[in-house]
């Protein structure tokens, strides 16, 4: 072999070398490598969490069961901002929110291993589904919004619709077969795997769903009472509560509504069937998230002084 076929040789080794090396990043940021092993502190499988954020780690979260022990710690990759980062209800999983149209929207297990990534320009909004795996995704379309069913690191499951842009995607159920979407004048049901429209209503009042998509909660901040409705049906509420509640979230077994009084300050858990408060707290912070306890009536609350646990009697477990 001539010297000058041996560089020519090489040349090309070491460009298939970074041709290789660039696919496989690029194939991994699109989440379709199975991810790496498990951490060794990673929070364990089968055990319903709650996270708080890390103080020793910017991007890391402190896995917590919800007597409120520590179980675990992960830590997300650089470019992951944890405050768009939401957990599933049962803490298995995480997904994030693009940041602007275009951006990623990514899904994490609970070791914090990318599962999957898309770029899709016509993401729309997404939550979680009532089985805590599946997310439900309105992405717009030129001839009707597309409603897909996604299980990270599958193929997704597309339905489309006859919704123009502006939606947002507020609650669904994969065992009712329901999504319920929201714009700023009106409230849809759609059949989640066809598309087709089950029920729409007029209404500019703000919408709480609960985790199984069973309930809703309709707020006019203040105007009028707040109704509750049991769906698919949207004729008549089944319970009316004052008007200078808000709603927050249902409980995971949608005994309790957590809502706030006192133009944000005052925690209230409402046992909605009956009307009357089951406990209520006086916060003096505004809460930023809640998530509420799979099958249970207890709620973890982000509030902006930090993080607390509220039991169904209104006790507080404290993180240790």
């Amino acid at each position: 072999m001539s010297q000058e076929r041996g560089r020519r040789l090489a040349v090309v080794a070491a460009l298939l070398l970074v041709t290789a090396v660039f696919i496989a990043i690029q194939f991994n940021r699109l989440g379709l490598t199975s991810p790496a092993g498990l951490p060794a502190d990673a929070p364990p499988a089968g055990v319903d969490l709650v996270y708080v954020r890390d103080a020793t780690n910017p991007r890391g979260l402190v896995a917590y069961d919800w007597s409120g022990s520590r179980r675990g710690t992960l830590t997300l990759p650089t470019w992951v901002e944890i405050a768009r980062l939401r957990p599933a209800p049962n803490g298995s999983a995480f997904m994030l929110d693009p940041a602007t149209p275009g951006d990623y929207a990514a899904y994490f297990d609970r070791g914090g291993r990318i599962l999957y990534e898309t770029d899709d320009p016509a993401f729309s909004s997404q939550v979680w589904a009532d089985d805590s795996t599946h997310v439900c995704v309105l992405a717009d379309a030129t001839n009707g919004a597309l409603l897909i069913t996604r299980l990270p690191g599958r193929r997704d499951r597309t339905a489309q619709t006859r919704l123009a842009s502006g939606y947002a995607m507020a609650g669904c159920s994969l065992r009712t077969d329901t999504a319920v979407l929201t714009s700023d004048n009106d409230l849809e049901l759609l059949t989640l795997s066809t598309g087709h429209l089950i029920r729409a209503v007029s209404s500019t009042a703000s919408v709480v769903v609960s985790g199984d998509a069973q309930y809703i909660a309709l707020s006019s901040n203040g105007v009028a009472p707040m109704a509750i409705y049991k769906l698919p049906d949207l004729s008549e509420p089944v319970m009316r509560l004052d008007a200078r509640e808000q709603p927050l979230a249902f409980s995971g077994d949608d005994s309790v509504l957590l809502a706030t009084a006192d133009q944000g300050q005052t925690l209230e858990a409402i046992t909605w069937r009956t009307g009357k408060a089951a406990w209520s707290h006086a916060a003096g912070a505004t809460a930023d998230l809640v998530v509420a306890r799979p099958a249970a009536g207890d709620f973890a609350v982000y509030l902006s002084s930090g993080p607390v646990i509220f039991r169904r009697d209104g006790n507080v477990a404290e993180f240790r």
